[in-house]
């Protein structure tokens, strides 16, 4: 296979690999062609036929593949890992025949500038092709005939021993869903903006619920602090996009529903084709920005919206219909507000279970507009304070002249995009845009990370020296924005916020290398 190998990857030219083949596998020939001087690591997964599986004794191993199939397949997956996860070159081969104990029966090699990437990257690739490829392996046993097998009891085994109709039997003996409404669900696209505290909840009860196809939208990692919120992922999960372990776990609570993760943001060129595709959006978000943007595509898109937004223990919940005689977000909220103006969760604090609460409502209205029944939040605001258990109903009316829903509307319903409406806050004269940052404009500052708001206030009152300038931090720019300014107040000129925060840097790591 060396040869071939060769000649087939210098083809290739330099582009993520995926082969099938009878052969051995030249593994000296791959690991040359993945030689890189630019890589600092080198992570490479080796399947082995072993001679036992489930108690029984194996002699050998046969694999069948639909191969025009699995090459097409095979090289979507290298191309998604490529996307996903910050490496260089991904080579997978992958055998086929009659293959005999202790051979290679699957080699992934993955190239990164750090092994946490590669080790990921390496990890999806076998998770994905183990999943979505069309293998089969039959084992032959010493004492007893050989069979295919299909993996029962492996993590990613997708046949169920169950029906639809037994999954969903608690929910059917209801009257709201007599007469076709489980199908209602199973017909319905959902597009779901935001898979974090609000995101948990709404994705875990829509797809337990049988929402047929939902798509998530989460360009995040998850991170410590998410963990005690957001209850569909755990701490083995850190460092992975929420949107893929969302799409994973939930695939596991019902395996009857189609789930698509996406793992960009959400913003100008892509929003009016996401909302465009669904029945519905829900917007699980934590920033005016997004919030507003999605609206107002929603609204000119005539897309039901369900929207919630949640401060400490005080919850807020709308739906937006098409055409409806209420009003819409902008009737209340012509301009956008000052992203600065509300603290995030990490300054002000939240509960777990005041936005499991808040969420679970949510993914109620989402369930009860697809079964089209009518709810209060369709034409009010629901304002819910959860200590003590108070809701308030607020009465939408519309605004004749609002810059959005009225006759002397300022944006075009039939535009093909949102121009019109801005969408960023004004950038204040001390803040640095996180997404044009580079390392060499970070030297220029002495950068201070100010989440942990404890240390940076002994920190800052320290420093006296006007010469030098200091760059504030955070994870979104809130934070550091307001300490900035306030420092700013009090004659401290030098004192700069990162806009967007380390979550807009195009490489976060650039801020660990200058800090």
């Amino acid at each position: 296979m060396g040869t071939n190998l060769c000649l087939f990857l210098l083809w290739r030219g330099g582009k993520p690999v995926f082969m099938i083949t009878d052969k051995k596998i030249d593994i000296a020939g791959l690991k040359n062609h993945l030689s890189n001087t630019q890589a600092g690591a080198l992570v490479v997964f080796e399947g082995l036929v072993r001679d036992h599986n489930e108690g029984f004794e194996v002699k050998s191993l046969e694999y069948e593949i639909f191969k025009d199939l699995a090459l097409k397949e095979g090289e979507v997956v290298l191309d998604e890992a490529m996307e996903r996860f910050n490496i260089t070159d991904a080579v997978c081969v992958h055998r086929e025949g009659h293959l005999q104990i202790t051979d290679e029966a699957v080699w992934i090699g993955v190239t990164s500038k750090h092994r946490a990437d590669a080790f990921k990257a390496c990890s999806y690739i076998i998770d994905e092709i183990k999943l979505r490829l069309p293998i089969w392996k039959k084992e032959h046993y010493v004492d007893q005939p050989a069979q295919w097998v299909d993996c029962k009891g492996c993590y990613h085994h997708t046949e169920v021993q169950f029906s639809e109709i037994e999954y969903y039997a608690k929910q059917s003996y209801l009257p709201s869903m007599q007469e076709g409404k489980q199908q209602l669900l199973k017909k319905s696209k959902v597009l779901v903006v935001g898979a974090g505290g609000l995101g948990s909840p709404v994705l875990t009860y829509l797809a337990t619920a049988g929402v047929g196809h939902i798509t998530i939208v989460d360009h995040d990692n998850l991170e410590v602090s998410n963990l005690h919120r957001q209850a569909l992922y755990g701490h083995e999960d850190l460092g992975q996009f929420k949107a893929d372990l969302a799409k994973k776990r939930l695939k596991q609570m019902n395996p009857f529903v189609h789930l698509k993760a996406l793992t960009k943001k959400i913003d100008l060129s892509n929003v009016k084709d996401l909302v465009s595709e669904h029945d519905v959006v829900v917007d699980c978000t934590d920033n005016f920005s997004t919030k507003f943007l999605v609206h107002d595509a929603c609204y000119l898109n005539k897309t039901p919206l369900v929207q919630a937004s949640i401060y400490q223990q005080e919850g807020q919940l709308q739906v937006y219909l098409p055409e409806s005689s209420s009003g819409c977000m902008r009737c209340l909220w012509p301009e956008l507000p000052e992203a600065h103006c509300v603290g995030s969760c990490i300054e002000v604090g939240v509960l777990g279970a005041s936005v499991g609460v808040i969420g679970s409502l949510q993914a109620l209205e989402v369930i009860e507009y697809l079964l089209k029944h009518k709810t209060q939040a369709q034409s009010k605001t629901i304002l819910v304070n959860l200590p003590d258990l108070d809701v308030l109903r607020i009465n939408r009316t519309k605004n004749s002249k609002c810059v959005l829903c009225s006759s002397d509307s300022k944006v075009d319903s039939k535009i093909s995009k949102l121009e019109p409406v801005n969408y960023m806050s004004p950038k204040a004269e001390f803040e640095l845009s996180a997404s044009s940052v580079t390392e060499a404009m970070l030297l220029e500052y002495n950068c201070l990370d100010v989440r942990s708001l404890t240390e940076v206030h002994k920190q800052y009152l320290k420093l006296s020296n006007k010469k030098n300038k200091y760059l504030l931090v955070c994870q979104q720019g809130i934070g550091s924005y307001k300490i900035a300014k306030d420092l700013r107040g009090k004659g401290f000129d030098n004192f700069y916020s990162l806009r967007g925060g380390i979550k807009e840097l195009k490489d976060p790591k650039i801020f660990n290398m200058v800090n």
